[in-house]
């Protein structure tokens, strides 16, 4: 029988974070104190770092433009300003529930049941249906929220395209919103997106509300990452419910529940995917791959693969060169029936596509090199906005906890 993986068995003393198993609990105020500590080292020296960036290139691309706005404007301050309320709770407070030690008691009160799950799981699901009407007013702002909708009406009534009326094709151009596809002489028309994130929001619609989908889709993340902490440390429940308490209070999570992003559902399915993969047996990895095969097409192929790879990378590592490559198989398989999405649209709608639309591969590859070519200074910036504003909007002690992994 194969070795118990490292993903599966408990913390050794080779993983990240096994110091903070291993540390006794007087010695972990002192670990936490370093770790919000270096959290404003860190956090400071980048801010500093991009602002002279901007110093340097005070005229950027609207993009790089709007990015620096909000994190001035934004990021910047809230990520600042709660590392700071972290460091005051921990020096005014020592014993409340903010220093690590106390996360074990936390877990002892609610012992560590179900209970703890099903409560965290109906909090997000409440937050995002009550959002979705008293903070986005379940109203679509965007383009892709649009499209997302867009697509699940059309699956609503029964196909992936939707026919256009002769008499109404002279005018399609002015009529379809951006991201729309038209299919030859404007016989009919969906979402240049793939389609499964607007096939969940049909589903959804046609046993409830729509607004319903991504409150769920939240929902049925706390649920697997509560499933995935008590497989990674079976030993310590006080992990799952700490993990996810930090899913269900990131503030980026909660808002992207009350919307029609794409997002929700990523996040949704990747924990899912993750908790098939960790049982590490033949049903949890064809668990993994159906999935998978469900998130490579919720908006855009290439996300999901990219949440993927490093498991793959490790289970290479491992020398499991079969499972390696069942799953690089099923991925390539996967990859190549959505790229084909529009063509097999097309057939079964009896349409065609015009013939000024290049081949799947031929686009894909397109968006790869310019992807690749199209890099610059102002790319690696806006990476490094987006990542600040990504730390700053999710729970304040994320960063911390993730620095004492390494200290």
């Amino acid at each position: 029988m194969h070795k118990e993986s490292r993903l599966s068995a408990p913390l050794d003393a080779s993983w990240p974070g096994a110091a903070v198993r291993s540390t006794p609990r007087e010695a972990m105020p002192p670990l936490w104190d370093r770790a919000v500590t270096w959290s404003f080292v860190l956090a400071l020296t980048t801010i500093v770092l991009l602002e002279l960036l901007a110093v340097v290139q005070p005229k950027p691309a609207f993009g790089l433009a709007l990015a620096r706005y909000f994190f001035s404007q934004q990021d910047a301050i809230l990520l600042v300003c709660g590392l700071v309320l972290l460091k005051g709770l921990g020096v005014v407070t020592p014993h409340i529930a903010v220093r690590l030690e106390c996360a074990r008691s936390f877990a002892d009160l609610l012992q560590a049941t179900r209970a703890a799950q099903a409560a965290l799981t109906a909090f997000v699901l409440a937050t995002g249906l009550i959002g979705t009407f008293l903070v986005t007013s379940n109203y679509p702002v965007t383009v892709d929220e649009v499209m997302a909708n867009f697509d699940a009406t059309i699956m609503a009534n029964g196909h992936v395209v939707a026919p256009l009326a002769e008499e109404w094709r002279p005018f399609a151009e002015a009529l379809s919103p951006n991201f729309t596809r038209a299919f030859k002489d404007n016989a009919g028309w969906n979402s240049l997106y793939l389609p499964v994130n607007a096939a969940i929001r049909a589903l959804v619609a046609f046993f409830s509300a729509r607004s319903l989908t991504n409150p769920a889709l939240a929902a049925l993340a706390v649920w697997a990452i509560f499933g995935i902490a008590r497989r990674l440390w079976p030993d310590r429940p006080d992990a799952a419910i700490v993990s996810s308490i930090l899913l269900a209070t990131s503030s980026q999570v909660l808002f992207m529940s009350m919307t029609s992003y794409a997002m929700t559902a990523h996040l949704a399915l990747n924990m899912v995917w993750l908790r098939c993969f960790l049982r590490h047996d033949g049903r949890g990895y064809a668990g993994a791959i159906a999935t998978g095969a469900l998130a490579c097409g919720i908006h855009q192929v290439i996300f999901h693969p990219l949440f993927v790879a490093p498991f793959l990378l490790q289970l290479g590592l491992q020398r499991r060169w079969r499972l390696v490559l069942t799953f690089a198989g099923a991925y390539a398989t996967i990859g190549l029936l959505w790229i084909s999405y529009a063509n097999l649209a097309a057939a079964v709608s009896h349409m065609r596509l015009p013939e000024s639309d290049s081949s799947a591969i031929e686009g894909l590859s397109r968006t790869f090199w310019s992807l690749i070519g199209g890099q610059s200074y102002d790319s690696i910036e806006l990476m490094m906005v987006n990542i600040v504003r990504l730390i700053a909007w999710q729970h304040i002690m994320v960063l911390p906890l993730l620095l004492i992994a390494f200290l």
